[in-house]
């Protein structure tokens, strides 16, 4: 996962950067690091994105399909 991308997954999640750590379950200081590139994810921390990104993306689907139900 890009700084870019990982970004954008904690822009679209509404969360903090406090609150999407505690999410991932890192430190504030490391999500800036890769959202600077300074650092990238280990596969802990990869796996803890994908499945944000995919409830994220569940929750925007089940919006969308109440708002057109």
């Amino acid at each position: 996962m890009t700084p870019e991308e990982i970004m954008a997954l904690r822009r679209g999640s509404r969360l903090s950067l406090v609150q999407f750590s505690q999410e991932v379950g890192v430190s504030a200081r490391t999500v800036s690091a890769w959202e600077w590139g300074t650092h990238k994810p280990n596969r802990h921390s990869l796996q803890a994105l994908l499945r944000l990104h995919r409830n994220i993306r569940e929750k925007k689907h089940k919006g969308s399909a109440m708002c057109a139900g």
